[in-house]
């Protein structure tokens, strides 16, 4: 039976902040056996059945026909979102995804191992590494501004009082009091310090590079989830800067760096709660040649990036095809 446009109106709408066309349409070829047939078919016939609305017969078709004709750039993004609605029904038609959110989370999460595709709903946790590499280059340096601004008052107070000092005594030991104290207050460096705004600079750098070899530049959404009985389960999505809606400094100012609203992470199930397999190589065993040498240093390298990449505790990880806010 045909949607009717009153039953359209309880869809609820989408605003994208994120979406990976490219992965989408990929797996929309294969459900839908030639998705762009599907998608021009399924605008027609949209469109059939709102032409007895009221007023023009183009004011009610659904955008999907763009795709059967040249259109501009904007009008392929509207393509997309639209494209990715027909994609989302179409799995949950066929009973391919598990819905997750604070309420169900208990009755829903024991079924994970069942399903491929994952959508989750919840506060949204931004973890941008390339701006906390680019803080941590600028961290010495950000903190002694920070303490000029924030103090800027009081210290041009405090070297008035200097000055005044050092003009009208003839003591020595307040002269010399007032100069030190007055060379005290240029040094930024020192007061940013005490303020636990500087930190040694040999440091930094290690901690840079740690997370560069380790992260380069990562952009990940997280979701917190937690039971009745207070266990917490994290969502993870690790995101292609390119399939952002808009740039990342943009949405975080618009939403937080932790959203107050809740979004849905929409993707496919990478890793679960279960352990690693352990892999088919002897460890500490002598190479014989160099394949088994080879084989030995990828042990290492796993071990290594377990320490950054390793799923933690409770842990999903997805492979994301959307991020978005339901309205």
């Amino acid at each position: 039976m045909k949607n009717t446009s009153k039953e359209k109106g309880k869809k609820k709408v989408k605003s994208f902040i994120y979406l990976d066309e490219y992965k989408m349409y990929s797996i929309s070829s294969q459900i839908f056996e030639g998705l762009t047939e599907y998608v021009i078919n399924h605008s027609k016939n949209s469109s059939k059945d709102l032409e007895s609305q009221e007023g023009s017969i183009g004011s009610g078709r659904i955008l999907a026909d763009i795709i059967s004709r040249e259109s501009s750039v904007e009008e392929r993004k509207f393509l997309h979102d639209y494209s990715y609605n027909l994609f989302e029904e179409k799995l949950f038609e066929e009973k391919k995804v598990l819905q997750i959110d604070a309420d169900s989370i208990a009755v829903t999460l024991p079924k994970l191992d069942n399903y491929e595709f994952l959508k989750v709903k919840g506060r949204l946790l931004f973890s941008d590494v390339k701006l906390i590499t680019e803080t941590i280059d600028e961290f010495n340096e950000l903190g002694e501004a920070l303490v000029y601004i924030t103090n800027f008052a009081n210290l041009d107070q405090l070297k008035q009082q200097y000055s005044s000092t050092l003009s009208q005594t003839k003591n020595k030991n307040d002269k010399a009091f007032a100069r030190q104290a007055s060379k005290r207050l240029d040094d930024l460096s020192a007061i940013a310090k005490e303020l636990g705004m500087n930190m040694d600079q040999g440091f930094l750098d290690r901690l840079r590079f740690v997370l560069n070899y380790g992260y380069k530049d990562q952009l990940e959404v997280k979701v917190y989830l937690s039971t009745k009985d207070e266990e917490t389960y994290l969502f993870s999505a690790p995101l292609k800067r390119t399939f952002l809606k808009e740039e990342e400094h943009l949405i975080v100012s618009k939403f937080s760096r932790y959203s107050e609203k809740e979004f849905v992470i929409f993707g496919m199930i990478t890793q679960s709660r279960g352990s690693q397999p352990d892999l088919p190589i002897k460890e500490n065993a002598s190479p014989e040649d160099i394949k088994q040498a080879i084989s030995q240093l990828v042990l290492r390298l796993l071990d290594l990036e377990k320490q950054f990449t390793g799923k933690i505790e409770n842990e999903i990880m997805i492979d994301p095809i959307a991020v978005y806010r339901e309205l």
